[in-house]
C-alpha cells in the first residue's frame, strides 16, 4: 500500500505507533509511507524508517516549504501539516494510481486491504461519514447541495490518477481565500467542497470510528469495536498518548505504544493515568 502522513514534531510518537499498528494488522504486502514533514530532525526521521524496516514498511520523508500554507488558517488542535496533502499530487511519485491518508491519531486495529483496493468507479476519492453533531448545518453553511454527505479527512483513499489530470492543487488555496467565512473545520470543510460529487462514502464505525476520550459506548459498540473496527480514530483535543484520556479504546493504543517506551515511561504513564481515574473517582 501507498500510505500518507503528515506530522510535526508533537505528533511524530504517536504517528509511529499508528504505523506500527498498521503494518503489525496488514502483512499481505510490502508498504511505502510518504512523510510530509517541515519541522522533524533527521535523527527521528531514521529511526522512524529502521523501525519500519522491520516489517517491510519504508519511508520515503518529503520535505515540505510550509511558507506555502502560511494564508490558510489554524485553530482548535490541529496545525499547518494538516494542509500539505493539498500538494501531494505534487510531492509523491508520478507513477503511483492511489495513496491512502491517514491521521496520526489513529490506530489501524485490521486488514485495510478491501478498503485500500476498493474501485474508485470514477470518483476522486473513498472517505467515511463524519460524526459531527449537526453535519447539515456545515453543507449549508459551505453552500452544498442538500443531499451532501460530509465526511471526515481523517482516512482518505486518493484516486491520484484522476486527480492528477483534472484537479490543479491551486483550488484548494482558492476555496479557502475565497469562502474563508463558510470554513470552520478548516481543510476538511475544503476537501467536501472539492471532493462533492465525486466521492465514496462508507459507514464510519468499520473504517473511521471516530470517538472522544469520554464515549460512552454500549455493550454492543464494544463488541463492534472489539470485533468489525479496522480503524479507531481518536477524535478531539485529549489523546490516548494523554494521561487524562479515559475512553474504552486507550487499551488499543497502549498496546502499540508500550513497545517504544521505556519500562520508566510505562510506569509513569500507568501512575498518572490511574491517579487522575481516582481522581475523578473522588470528585464524583
Amino acid at each position: 500500500m501507498n500510505i500518507l502522513i503528515a506530522v510535526n514534531d508533537g505528533y511524530f510518537k504517536p504517528a509511529r505507533v499508528m504505523l506500527t499498528s498498521l503494518c503489525v494488522n496488514n502483512t499481505f504486502e510490502e508498504h511505502n509511507v510518504y512523510l510530509l514533514y517541515h519541522d522533524l530532525n533527521e535523527n527521528s526521521i531514521e529511526n522512524l524508517r529502521t523501525t519500519m524496516k522491520k516489517y517491510n514498511c519504508m519511508v520515503h520523508p518529503v520535505y515540505v516549504d510550509d511558507d506555502k500554507f502560511n494564508d490558510l488558517p489554524v485553530s482548535h488542535h490541529f496545525s499547518i501539516e494538516t494542509y500539505y496533502r493539498f500538494l501531494m499530487q505534487t510531492m509523491v511519485p508520478s507513477e503511483l494510481e492511489r495513496i491512502l491518508w491517514l491521521d496520526a491519531d489513529m490506530i489501524i486495529k485490521g486488514d485495510l486491504k478491501e478498503f485500500y483496493y476498493q474501485d474508485f468507479d470514477d470518483n476522486y476519492i473513498a472517505v467515511c461519514k463524519s460524526i459531527n453533531k449537526d453535519p447539515d448545518s456545515l453543507i449549508r453553511k459551505l453552500c452544498l447541495p442538500q443531499n451532501t454527505v460530509y465526511f471526515n479527512a481523517g482516512i482518505i483513499l486518493f484516486n491520484l490518477t484522476k486527480i492528477r489530470n483534472e484537479i490543479d492543487p491551486r483550488v484548494y488555496f482558492e476555496y479557502a481565500q475565497e469562502n474563508a467565512e463558510k470554513i470552520t473545520w478548516l481543510d476538511q470543510d475544503i476537501l467536501n467542497a472539492i471532493f462533492c460529487n465525486k466521492k465514496i462514502v462508507h459507514g464510519y464505525k468499520k473504517y473511521n470510528y471516530q470517538h472522544f476520550t469520554e464515549s460512552d459506548f454500549s455493550k454492543q459498540e464494544k463488541s463492534i469495536i472489539d470485533n468489525d473496527t479496522v480503524v479507531l480514530h481518536y477524535i478531539g483535543n485529549v489523546k490516548p498518548w494523554h494521561f487524562k484520556y479515559i475512553g474504552y479504546t486507550l487499551k488499543y493504543y497502549r498496546r502499540y505504544a508500550r513497545a517504544y517506551e521505556s519500562i520508566i515511561d510505562n510506569i509513569k504513564f500507568d501512575f498518572f493515568h490511574y491517579a487522575y481515574l481516582m481522581k475523578r473517582k473522588v470528585k464524583r
